[in-house]
């Protein structure tokens, strides 16, 4: 009897500095970090029950699982795995590696975001995050933080934050998933963003148009502070004149901003601009 294989239709996400596979239902069964030659924090493809291994996996089980689909969203690297239970109920599974550009060049960081998101009913899921190092020779456990994970691989330590229960991912307990659940897979760095925000910001929003009204309103309010400190040279209705023009040359900048950015191209994992708090 041949011993079974595991399933190789799988789909790939990167960002040329990290790069992951996921099988059809969503599952992420190899990764390396934090290049592609690295150790494999994710190694269930070299196993013969692949995504459902118990080690070597990070995977969203969804309970009483009916039907799946999978493709790429237009035009980018993001992969999105959409899963139906038998009771009508269905939730949303988008991965990507982020690369934005950012102080005149492009960003490749070492990261995987996972958004998870319920689009039907109210699904019951599991999560299983079960990092291995030593190309899956060793299971790793985690230290937990406020709001991540710490794993460490060979001279490397990475964090996964998260916005999803700690004790319910570390006791892979089943879960009713009624809200979006974010996964940053990074860097041992504090984010300052929520995961959510980050996430976002990364995939959906036009950062740059952000990042420049709120450089404006930075440059008003440094400049009222420099002139309410300033010695009370003038008579108070100069610098209330003054302070009035300050914020009409904002506000036009800000309008100049929104029209620019109106035609600027929306940030994906694919290609696009974006900012967070990273600092490669």
């Amino acid at each position: 009897m041949s011993p079974v294989r595991p399933n190789l239709d799988l789909a790939v996400i990167g960002n040329c500095e990290v790069s992951a596979l996921i099988d059809d239902l969503g599952r992420i069964v190899w990764m390396c970090l934090p290049r592609p030659d690295g150790d494999s924090v994710f190694s269930a493809l070299l196993t013969t029950e692949g995504g459902a291994s118990a080690e070597g996996v990070f995977a969203v089980d969804m309970v009483d699982l009916a039907s799946t689909e999978q493709h790429y969203r237009r035009n980018t690297a993001v992969v999105e795995t959409i899963l139906h239970d038998a009771h009508g109920g269905s939730l949303l599974i988008r991965d990507f590696c982020p690369r934005y550009r950012a102080r005149g060049r492009m960003f490749r960081p070492m990261m995987l975001v996972r958004i998870v998101e319920p689009i039907a009913g109210r699904p019951v899921v599991r999560i299983r995050l079960r990092p291995t190092r030593n190309f899956g020779a060793e299971a790793v456990c985690g230290r937990a933080g406020s709001h991540h994970l710490v794993f460490p691989v060979n001279d490397l330590e990475y964090r996964v934050t998260t916005d999803a229960s700690l004790s319910a991912l570390a006791e892979q307990r089943q879960i009713v998933l009624d809200q979006p659940l974010v996964f940053v897979l990074g860097p041992n760095q504090t984010i300052e963003e929520t995961p959510s925000v980050l996430a976002h910001s990364l995939l959906l929003e036009k950062p740059q148009l952000l990042a420049r009204l709120g450089a404006h309103a930075r440059h008003c309010l440094s400049n009222g502070r420099r002139r309410s400190s300033a010695p009370p040279s003038r008579s108070s209705s100069a610098l209330s004149r003054t302070q009035a023009r300050c914020s009409r040359r904002s506000l036009r900048r800000s309008r100049r901003g929104l029209r620019a950015g109106a035609t600027g191209t929306t940030a994906t994992a694919g290609s696009g601009t974006a900012t967070s708090s990273y600092r490669p």
